[in-house]
């Protein structure tokens, strides 16, 4: 009788757990005060005792008019949105500070779901420095909305995107000053770094100032949804905008000024200006032979170059337009869809009276050209000036009169219709549809209308992962073979702990994988055999009480790749279903997040840095390569081609030819006629190691070659103590051929506590050069950690690969600014206490025990001690041994004519 209604009073709890549809979130506001810091502690340290979010649906409200100094980047794993308060006047400016003896860094890097509204975010740090990229996405699938900010001053762009997927929608904004003279190619308002984009819309904004581009394509990838509209764009260098390979694209309703102010040829080094202010690429063959067809719409625009810039040019820039004859505005595919539209009429060209717009560029290019005439322009006295006139900022870019005042294709003005206080009445594509969740198509699904399959990252409650890990590891994609076994974790990111258990169902392609039934496991067993449908599976977790969720896991399943496997799939959590052991109700979610398994590729028979097949050795190539690097014949990602040596690994020397045939055509690239089995004679030239410190917890080592000859390139291999420092990452020294400045072009992890760093610089180092600087947070303060470069390599400009010998080690730590008596941990204490002390210069240090007589009873340090973080232990006993009773005790520290006493309190 007993064991039947416990049967029966489980079967209610699963009706009530898993039965009821859950309701939705309220938000939860935190208003932030201005100062240093503040943003960055009350983003950061908005979580529970056990780490997890307080609450994800938090926003976060800034003061109008405040300054927020950020002490680092923002850096989300979570959604994140900040706003400035309801009738802010004065957007809040977000400064990157400058912490004593530290280093700034840039405003954002969004790992998940961003959206800012009424902010002024610049990347110019309050001491003047100007940093790079100032939101930067590195997360697939990640969803960006930025409406009415203002992006202002970066040295190389203000959208960075390191991954796949991702959406931006950039509204009723502002985006100015990006780029430095000495290098304007880097001037770039949104850098795709050749990654595949799902939408991409901006609308209603104004961008001024760019020494490069608005949108610079990286070369291999793929926007599937570009939508220009109603924009206004003052001064671009090299191109307005550089489309690339795209499904669909839209660019409308705009006003360009200065849209390649440039003009066309070289550029100085290798960056060369085309002249067209719209390059669009075909669709390359695969998606065309799967049926996919290209739209491009350009038209209702105003494209008008200012006749004092076009004086300024040299006669070998764009001789044609100083004779009278217009530059074509677009490539050829651009040119041919706007033919093939029979809107090529509506492109007007003509002159525009702004209030106070941005000058143009003319004392720039004066400089720029100066002394250059028939030759090619060198940054000399121009690096240190100023590339435009911001003096009589803020701008108003209002105009009136003109057929642009009327031109749009609702009879609205060109341009951003903030300066005239109007909305926009005549955008003919949904764009608000864009902003769904999904796939860009604007009805909210999956339904693979995207170019490539990427991991959703669905509504955010649950996230997979293929890290077996406990946790989320963040892997969302794998390259599998037939017969392989891959496990799914299932994470919930709501917190709730404790569960009785969970419901779901996925849906994959079962012409792919099959789900392994015994694979499925979690925080509670099984409850029956799961049904299996067409493409689909559903099963139950049920248990008799409630299990404490770690690290959000809540149970796995298990998938079987089928044969013949051969094209990516995806699997995908279509809903989920969570028991609240507290409550016994449920929390209900259609996730929609994913994972997707990716057929290994194919080894490629023969070596050839022309890994994309298309007969040149350029970018994609690159691309290919890098993901190549660091494996071995029997990884996964293991590209014969790429392995140039032939000898059995993808390794810095195949790096080393990969860069001898960049931008070759491939009947003129020359390969090794044999196996290479290891570098050749030891090099002259040797490392040293200077340890530094950056921002707050952190500390860094600058390699530096010394006596070099000719180093071209190299690669290091990096050890370090894992249990003293965590990896940060690497900041390129030396100019890289193939990296953004700042950066290193090729780095791995090799194992825990190891990475390679590999990179072809720009020049060749002669005599003594900083090639990198390492990056590591402090996890132990009073340890020192141990870095070691225990492989160094250097290649010559001939392709010659040396040894560095001797031994590179260095140990670091955190040094102290001033003189700290810590508080002592734990306290009350019994039998021991912890009394930590820091003192930022060499010197004699005594740290004593005293009672409440003020007598002294024990001495836990007296002597001569090294600058840094130091701890004592107090046991409790006085200094001839004898145990001290229950009571309150001093403990106090002089040193150097500091003093301090902290009160302690022994517990028997």
């Amino acid at each position: 009788m007993k064991s039947g209604l416990r049967g029966f009073t489980w079967s209610i709890i699963v009706l009530l757990v898993f039965g009821v549809a859950g309701g939705a979130f309220a938000e939860r506001t935190v208003v932030v005060e201005q100062g240093f810091g503040t943003l960055n502690e009350a983003v950061d340290g908005d979580t529970t005792a056990s780490g997890e979010r307080v609450d994800l649906n938090t926003v976060y409200v800034l003061a109008s008019g405040g300054t927020y100094l950020l002490n680092g980047s923002i850096e989300n794993r979570f959604p994140l949105t900040i706003v400035a308060e309801d009738g802010a006047t004065v957007r809040p400016k977000l400064i990157p500070g400058v912490p004593t003896g530290g280093s700034s860094s840039r405003a954002f890097r969004a790992r998940a779901d961003i959206t800012l509204r009424g902010l002024y975010i610049t990347n110019e740090d309050e001491l003047g420095a100007l940093k790079t990229r100032i939101i930067r996405i590195s997360a697939d699938n990640v969803r960006a909305v930025i409406d009415d900010c203002h992006l202002d001053k970066d040295g190389q762009s203000g959208f960075r995107l390191d991954n796949d997927g991702n959406r931006i929608f950039i509204t009723n904004s502002i985006i100015s000053n990006i780029g430095k003279v000495s290098s304007p190619n880097n001037g770039r308002g949104i850098d795709d770094r050749g990654n595949d984009i799902d939408t991409l819309v901006i609308s209603n904004t104004t961008i001024y100032n760019l020494t490069s581009t608005v949108l610079r394509d990286g070369g291999g990838g793929i926007i599937n949804y570009f939508d220009f509209n109603h924009n206004t764009v003052v001064n671009t260098g090299m191109q307005a905008i550089e489309i690339g390979e795209v499904v669909e694209a839209h660019v409308t309703n705009n006003i360009f000024i200065n849209g390649v102010y440039f003009g066309t040829g070289p550029q100085g080094g290798s960056e060369i200006t085309e002249g067209y202010h719209i390059l669009v690429y075909e669709l390359n063959a695969d998606l065309v032979a799967e049926g996919v067809t290209q739209t491009v719409n350009i038209r209702h625009n105003n494209f008008y170059t200012d006749p004092a810039v076009i004086a300024t040019w040299p006669d070998y820039v764009n001789e044609s337009i100083s004779e009278g004859d217009v530059r074509p505005l677009f490539n050829e595919v651009a040119q041919a869809a706007v033919d093939a539209s029979g809107k090529g009429d509506t492109n007007i060209s003509e002159a525009v009276a702004f209030v106070n717009g941005a000058p143009s560029p003319v004392a720039h290019l004066e400089a720029w050209y100066a002394g250059q005439p028939g030759g090619i322009p060198i940054a000399t006295s121009v690096e240190t000036a100023l590339p435009f006139d911001n003096s009589s900022a803020p701008f108003d870019f209002a105009y009136s009169g003109g057929e642009s005042a009327t031109h749009s294709t609702g009879g609205q003005p060109l341009g951003s219709l903030i300066w005239h206080n109007m909305e926009i009445a005549d955008s003919d594509r949904g764009l608000d549809d864009k902003m769904l969740p999904g796939d860009g198509d604007g009805d909210g699904d999956s339904d693979g209308g995207d170019i490539t399959l990427t991991p959703a990252a669905g509504s955010g409650e649950w996230t997979l992962d293929l890290d077996e890990t406990v946790g989320d590891q963040e892997v969302r994609e794998k390259s599998v073979k037939a017969g392989d076994e891959v496990i799914i974790e299932m994470i919930n990111n709501e917190s709730i702990s404790p569960a009785l258990g969970g419901a779901f169902t996925f849906t994959y392609d079962a012409t792919k994988v099959t789900p392994n039934a015994s694979a499925i496991s979690g925080i509670a067993s099984p409850l029956g055999a799961p049904s299996i449908g067409d493409g689909t599976i559903s099963f139950t977790l049920a248990g008799l009480s409630g299990v404490a969720v770690t690290d959000g896991h809540v149970g796995q399943i298990g998938f079987t790749v089928g044969e013949g496997f051969d094209a990516d799939t995806e699997i995908t959590l279509t809903k989920a279903e969570i028991g609240d052991a507290t409550t016994y109700a449920n929390v209900a979610s259609e996730p929609g997040a994913s994972v997707v398994l990716r057929a290994a590729a194919a080894n490629i028979s023969e070596a050839t840095p022309d890994l994309d097949g298309d007969g040149v050795v350029g970018f994609p190539d690159f691309i290919k390569f890098a993901q190549a690097f660091g494996s071995k014949t029997d990884d996964d990602k293991f590209n014969a081609g790429a392995d140039l040596d032939s000898n059995g690994a993808v390794e810095f020397r195949d790096f080393v030819l990969f860069a001898q045939n960049y931008g070759k055509n491939i009947e003129d690239v020359v390969l090794p006629s044999s196996k290479i089995v290891g570098p050749g004679l030891s090099s002259a030239s040797g490392l040293t190691l200077i340890p530094g410190f950056g921002q707050p917890g952190l500390v860094t080592l600058t390699v530096r070659v010394t006596d070099a000859v000719n180093v071209s390139g190299y690669s290091l291999t990096v050890q370090y103590d894992a249990s003293t420092l965590a990896w940060v990452g690497a900041e390129g020294l030396a100019p890289s051929k193939f990296a953004d400045q700042d950066e290193v072009a090729l780095q791995v992890a090799d194992g825990p506590g190891q990475v390679v760093l590999s990179d072809i610089t720009g020049s060749a180092v002669q005599g003594d050069g900083d090639l990198v600087q390492l990056q590591f947070q402090v996890l132990d303060q009073v340890r020192a950690g141990r870095v070691e470069i225990v492989s160094a390599l250097v290649s010559d400009p001939s392709g010659n690969v040396s040894e560095l010998l001797g031994a590179h080690v260095a140990e670091i730590r955190m040094m102290p600014e001033i003189y700290v008596l810590g508080d002592n941990y734990p306290n009350p204490f019994n039998p021991e206490t912890v009394v930590p002390f820091a003192i930022p210069e060499k010197g004699d240090v005594r740290v004593a025990v005293y009672n409440l007589l003020g007598q002294e009873i024990a001495v836990l340090a007296s002597g001569r001690l090294e600058a840094g973080f130091h701890r004592v232990t107090w046991n409790g006993n006085d200094a001839a041994g004898n145990a001290m009773s229950t009571g309150i005790y001093f403990v106090r520290m002089v040193a150097n004519g500091f003093t301090d006493v902290n009160k302690v309190m022994l517990l028997k």
